[in-house]
């Protein structure tokens, strides 16, 4: 099973692949909203009477909506362009649609980081033939790609619901990703826990919105297209736009001692390249509280339990983050 927004809704439709000791049509079922689903039937998906080693959604041309690759145990892979409003166009052209046979499971990824998705194939050696690794060769449409750290919630994100609103070929598009631990490519296929969106000619994307598990939402405006960008659970979002290109920059937090605390806690620090002086410190409920700023030549800050405005904040469980830098892991602190 496979599960992806193919009509760009806001809920979550689901791909159900015959496997390898099927002899079924794939079967494609369209999310009401509601909880009730609709089978799609006499489309180009479940034309095809075959055996599939599982099927894996991507928008691999960045127009703005989530295709369809499935993996052929019998045969050629299908390849399936997305018109937009959920339904497709099978692509019989090209090294995808040419190659297949004993394909276990798919993965989708941007293995070199262009803004692109590439796609692997892992194959049944007990038949012969090797994995192979496919080059998406891109084009001019824009992107973005989205990394979801879990601070109050799981560290992988598992189960944050990512939308972006665009305007794509004149037209408001909201898009949904959800990060999942498995995302359906079959018993051999696992695509990294980044979401990407395809934007078409969109150079900006209007809204960002993370939804977390532990029920933080997080909302950024004004994003802009063609970057890679981390968002950590309970930071603030006007923070929350690293582009991971060109000279490495890492902002590192070391313990926080004592830990728990009372009265003071210092904290050590450490950053390289251009990486930012300052560490946020945010409440439980990722409101931002204080910054702490980093003297020049330290490497140690220290934090007296109050905020911007020199009030003692309560007892409780509080994240700190560094400022800035590519990578900006998060550190829990308790304050008695």
């Amino acid at each position: 099973m496979s599960w992806a927004d193919l009509d760009n809704d806001g809920d979550l439709d689901v791909l159900v692949t015959t496997g390898v000791l099927g002899m079924y049509h794939d079967l494609l079922y369209r999310n009401d909203g509601a909880g009730a689903f609709t089978k799609v039937a006499g489309t180009a998906i479940d034309t095809p009477l075959t055996w599939s080693g599982g099927g894996g959604w991507a928008d691999f041309d960045n127009d703005g909506d989530l295709d369809l690759l499935i993996g052929a145990y019998d045969g050629h892979n299908r390849l399936f362009a997305n018109d937009g409003e959920g339904s497709f166009a099978r692509i019989d052209t090209g090294i995808l649609s040419a190659d297949g046979n004993y394909i276990m499971g798919i993965a989708w990824a941007d293995y070199d980081r262009d803004g692109w998705p590439d796609v692997f194939t892992a194959r049944n050696n007990y038949f012969g033939g090797n994995n192979c690794l496919y080059h998406n060769e891109g084009g001019t449409n824009h992107w973005l790609n989205v990394r979801c750290i879990g601070t109050v919630s799981n560290r992988s994100a598992i189960g944050a619901r990512v939308r972006a609103r665009a305007v794509i070929g004149s037209h408001v598009v909201w898009q949904s990703r959800e990060v999942s631990a498995q995302t359906g490519g079959g018993s051999s296929g696992q695509s990294p826990f980044n979401v990407g969106f395809g934007l078409g000619d969109a150079e900006v994307v209007d809204s960002l919105v993370v939804s977390w598990p532990s029920g933080i939402v997080q909302v950024m405006t004004g994003v802009n297209s063609d970057q890679f960008l981390v968002v950590t659970e309970g930071a603030s979002s006007i923070e929350e736009r690293p582009v991971l290109t060109g000279t490495p920059r890492r902002s590192v937090l070391g313990p926080a001692a004592p830990n728990p605390f009372s009265e003071c806690t210092s904290i050590r620090f450490s950053r390289s390249g251009t990486a930012g002086s300052e560490i946020a410190v945010f409440d439980a409920a990722g409101k931002l509280v204080r910054r702490l700023v980093c003297p020049a030549g330290s490497s140690v800050v220290a934090w007296d339990g109050k905020d911007a405005r020199g009030k003692r904040l309560g007892s409780g469980v509080y994240l700190l983050r560094p400022v800035g830098g590519a990578e900006t892991p998060c550190r829990v602190i308790i304050a008695r």
